[in-house]
């Protein structure tokens, strides 16, 4: 019994298995890995094989041109072998360095699994579809619906694109009519908003209680 078709896998009625997470304005609909893995076996895949590809230093754990945390996983199902780069992220929001968890690895090795399933075997990509469909509805003068880590992935996924093409970094610079030192500063520009966003949010928690703060100790 072969696996089946990617239509057939793409139309499969996976209702059963959809489990919600995030809160009432950021949720949206998964499968878990272990049920992407049941249910790869129960339409005939006879060996599924998926981990964590390690880099030189022996790490599961790899770091982005601009530093951002991400993982690199492969899923092989009967000998077809697919690879997938996800980035180590809480909900839509970048996790810092300095915070990462194992868990936050494992957790991101896990999606990773599960979308590089549905990408190249179609198995819950109605989903991504989906949440895809829901991030475009979103009220566009939210500000809370927009994230600046998120803008600086999309700037590297756009960079990388043109590096696949061919392009070298010069060659991009010039065509962009820049330097190349304006460029690096252009790629860490988001990902330093990000943070100091992240760093006045958590001052607005310590600071919610206004009998409780201190002018003079905040300064």
């Amino acid at each position: 019994m072969a696996l089946k078709s990617f239509k057939e896998l793409y139309n499969l009625d996976i209702d059963p298995y959809i489990s919600q997470k995030g809160n009432q304005k950021f949720s949206c609909d998964y499968v878990a890995w272990s049920d992407t893995l049941y249910l790869l076996y129960e339409n005939g895949a006879e060996k599924v094989i998926y981990g964590n590809l390690y880099g030189p230093d022996g790490h599961s754990l790899f770091l982005s041109a601009d530093k951002l945390p991400e993982v690199h996983v492969f899923v092989e199902i009967d000998g077809d072998r697919r690879e997938i780069t996800y980035p180590v992220i809480d909900g839509s929001r970048d996790v810092q360095m300095d915070k990462i968890a194992q868990s936050d690895v494992h957790n991101a090795t896990q999606r990773a699994m599960v979308k590089c399933v549905a990408t190249n075997w179609g198995l819950g990509l109605k989903l991504w579809q989906k949440q895809d469909r829901e991030d475009l509805k979103k009220p566009q003068n939210d500000l809370s619906f927009h994230s600046l880590g998120a803008i600086q992935r999309r700037f590297n996924e756009e960079y990388t694109t043109l590096l696949q093409r061919g392009m070298t970094t010069e060659a991009i610079t010039t065509a962009l009519g820049v330097s190349e030192d304006e460029f690096k500063v252009y790629k860490t520009y988001f990902l330093t908003l990000d943070r100091t966003e992240k760093k006045m949010i958590q001052l607005i928690k310590e600071t919610a209680d206004s009998a409780a703060y201190d002018p003079k100790v905040h300064g």
